[in-house]
């Protein structure tokens, strides 16, 4: 569908969606509700947003297509996190897939994700947080297939999804499986959803197995080795993430303009106060930086363990600098700032999950430090 396509024309293409089908009335809207109607995400499939590099991406390298998907989630946080990190969810499980399925499971699945399906991906274990491979979810072999038993937690998207992915242990160390699981399985459930302060639009779920029969023709890659696409497709996730924190980044920018200019206090405007320009240029500042550092890495191989890293890097950069954007927005705005119709007051709750999304910043700093000190050795 967008054969031929670069980043700004489908930004372009997601602005007017947004404008037709989520509207700043209807996120507000959502978000008492603590939902997200259904249709919008088979109007994205129909729209082909979700469905960028299932079908038609003739003429366009890999990077094109990275990019085109970075600059979706950098217009959809703008309008709404929430709505940006439902399709983030998605995502996980499409790069997935498609890093890693073949050709008999493409044929049966991928007609189900054109048309508006979504998928989830299931990594996260219940007290390992970043460290799926530690507890959670185990898979043990048995004749024709193999048993699931366990829990994964934080699952975007995971009650609304047809297709699943989930990432089990399956043997000793490191060694894990990936899944393809349909709802409706025997003894696949989900929770309800968390009772979320930040991006509470956005429905996150536990999904459980119980003692649930997955067939050899269902794993999803190599057995026992599927590390090898989580890490690459955590590479994706974390540029997704950052895509997302641009887009807190642009909203605060636009939303701190006018209320500077036209916002007074002693008789003068906000944007003659040294201390709150200085707020506003820093936000400037991590704009363009972020923005460089998600198209320098977009275009690089997310297998390698150097992509790997820089997109921790960038993750980690782009949504701290969310974060403090948001934060400071707050701040400029006073007291209407922490109103609830207030843009600001949203987008300085909904920054938290950038931070602790896609591996927490914390852990992905050790992360770092681990690559960095094996570079010297």
């Amino acid at each position: 569908m967008f054969s031929n396509t670069n980043a700004t024309e489908v930004a372009d293409i997601t602005q007017k969606f947004l404008d037709k089908h989520a509207t700043p009335e209807k996120v507000h809207v959502w978000h008492r509700e603590k939902s997200i109607p259904a249709e919008i995400f088979k109007q994205f499939a129909a729209d082909g947003l979700t469905t960028i590099g299932l079908e038609g991406t003739e003429g366009l390298t890999t990077s094109d297509v990275i990019l085109m998907k970075c600059a979706i989630g950098r217009i959809l946080a703008k309008r709404d996190p929430s709505l940006m990190l439902e399709t983030a969810g998605y995502a996980l499980f499409r790069e997935h897939f498609l890093l890693a399925a073949n050709e008999k499971q493409r044929a049966r699945i991928i007609p189900d994700l054109l048309k508006g399906d979504r998928g989830a991906w299931a990594l996260t274990g219940p007290d390992s947080g970043s460290t799926p491979y530690t507890s959670g979810t185990t898979a043990d072999k048995v004749k024709g297939g193999w048993k699931l038993n366990g829990s994964r937690e934080f699952i975007t998207g995971g009650r609304n999804a047809k297709h699943l992915i989930v990432n089990a242990r399956s043997g000793s160390g490191k060694e894990m499986t990936a899944f393809l699981l349909e709802t409706g399985t025997e003894g696949l459930s989900t929770s309800n959803p968390y009772d979320k302060v930040s991006m509470p639009s956005s429905q996150t779920v536990s999904v459980i197995c119980d003692n649930v029969f997955v067939p050899d023709e269902n794993v999803l890659g190599k057995e026992h080795q599927a590390m090898t696409d989580i890490m690459a497709n955590l590479t994706l996730g974390r540029l997704y993430i950052a895509s997302g924190s641009l887009g807190v980044l642009d909203a605060c920018l636009d939303q701190l303009g006018p209320w500077m200019r036209d916002r007074k206090s002693a008789g003068r405007s906000l944007d003659e106060f040294g201390e709150l320009t200085a707020m506003q240029t820093q936000i400037y500042v991590n704009q363009q930086a972020s923005a460089a550092m998600i198209a320098n890495t977009a275009r690089q191989n997310p297998l390698a363990e150097e992509t790997q890293m820089k997109a921790t890097a960038t993750k980690i950069f782009a949504s701290e600098a969310a974060l403090e954007a948001a934060k400071n927005a707050v701040i400029i705005f006073g007291g209407n700032g922490v109103m609830r119709e207030q843009q600001v007051a949203r987008l300085w709750v909904d920054s938290m999950i950038y931070i602790v999304g896609e591996g927490a910043n914390p852990t992905l700093r050790s992360v770092l430090s681990r690559y960095l000190r094996k570079r010297v050795n």
